[in-house]
């Protein structure tokens, strides 16, 4: 089988949508090595090349001058043509874009929808953007073969936001990088603690510096348990419009001995930094899916995380939940955690349980079903007009 990949982000992206691609595409190579994988992508950058560039794929890249220099027409426009002359059976848009003109092209096509978060918080995305994001992804719905929502959460929001049809979306949750799940290596583990100068005891927050993420709440909440515990506050993220605000309340309220902000940190040394927390306090008002909630699940520590959103639905009664806009309560729960350490062992028992739910394996054995389930009926199609 011949599979194309949107992999713009899987070769170019640091966070999230880069993470959820390299970790599906890499779990196709190792399930299904008999297939020919072709990434495409504006440019290749270096960071994530050798880690995606196997015997069994190649990457597409612009060729000409003014498709290098126009990069986002080649993505939008050129991409169909090119998937049809490499003869492609499956295309796959890892996140909320398929090519112009694809459904011409009589290539099968999948597109993975994370969120619409564009949508509820529409004051937090400048104008242009989320006219940009609504087109993208109600054109890629309308010429899909099959969507992919992450959670059953984003599945309802296409329902409800732009009445996509729910037997045309299947729900296919999220893994996360196997180097969550590696034992601790010594060696690793005194640089990675050294070279972020992390605090003996630390509670860890992961996230963009953006407002959905509740940086501020998390904060207001530290500063009241900051004196009966001996508890520092790590925050790992970059980009986001909230840093400067973030900053500001750091120094305001005289936490700069406390708090300890860390950024552009790879996955092997996130890894570390996860398993060397007391707990991730994952406050976010809305997510599609909180990949730092699995993340902390197979890194074998306590989670608290909102009510509400997707986070029951991924983390089921592996979580202690609490109302995000209530800072007073989490301050709470955060100050009974750190005090209860059978509570807190209990919570690292069930993560590990529920974290085999998103096995790597078993999510790309599910887009597999689809893309077989496509190309079958593709067949019985076609043996039906021949007839």
């Amino acid at each position: 089988m011949k599979i194309g990949f949107d992999a713009k982000r899987a070769l170019l992206n640091h966070s999230g949508l880069g993470n959820y691609s390299r970790t599906l595409i890499k779990a196709f190579y190792t399930c299904y090595p008999e297939n020919q994988y072709y990434l495409f992508t504006p440019k290749t950058g270096e960071n994530y090349l050798e880690e995606l560039s196997v015997s069994q794929s190649e990457i597409i890249s612009p060729s000409s001058f003014l498709d290098k220099n126009f990069h986002s027409y080649w993505r939008s426009y050129k991409l169909a043509s090119t998937s049809k002359n490499l003869e492609l059976d499956i295309y796959h848009g890892l996140s909320h874009e398929l090519p112009i003109g694809i459904e011409r092209t009589g290539i099968k096509t999948v597109v993975t929808i994370h969120d619409l978060i564009f949508e509820r918080f529409p004051d937090h995305y400048p104008y242009i953007d989320r006219i940009t994001y609504k087109k993208k992804i109600q054109y890629a719905c309308n010429i899909a073969d099959s969507i992919v929502a992450i959670s059953e959460q984003t599945k309802q929001d296409l329902v409800d936001f732009y009445k996509i049809d729910e037997a045309k979306i299947k729900v296919i949750y999220q893994g996360c990088e196997n180097i969550f799940k590696e034992a601790i290596d010594e060696k690793h583990d005194y640089y990675v603690k050294n070279r972020y100068n992390l605090p003996e005891k630390y509670l860890l927050h992961v996230g963009s510096y953006n407002k959905r993420k509740n940086h501020i709440n998390l904060l207001e909440a530290y500063k009241l348990i900051k004196d009966q515990s001996d508890i520092k506050l790590v925050l790992v993220g970059s980009g986001g419009s909230q840093e400067q605000a973030i900053r500001q309340y750091i120094h305001k309220n005289n936490l700069i001995n406390n708090v300890v902000l860390i950024q552009k940190v790879n996955n092997k040394d996130l890894s570390y930094i996860y398993k060397n927390a007391e707990a991730l306090v994952y406050n976010s008002l809305f997510e599609g899916f909180g990949i730092p909630i699995l993340e902390a699940f197979s890194s074998g520590i306590p989670v608290i995380t909102s009510t509400g959103s997707c986070f029951e639905e991924v983390g089921g009664d592996a979580c202690i939940y609490v109302d995000a806009l209530d800072y007073k309560a989490l301050a709470q729960n955060i100050l009974e955690l750190m005090q209860d350490d059978t509570k807190k062992q209990e919570l690292i028992n069930k993560g590990f349980s529920r974290s085999k739910i998103y096995s790597n394996e078993h999510i790309a054995n599910e887009y597999m079903s689809i893309f077989l389930s496509l190309l079958n009926t593709h067949n019985e199609s076609d043996n039906t007009k021949s007839v």
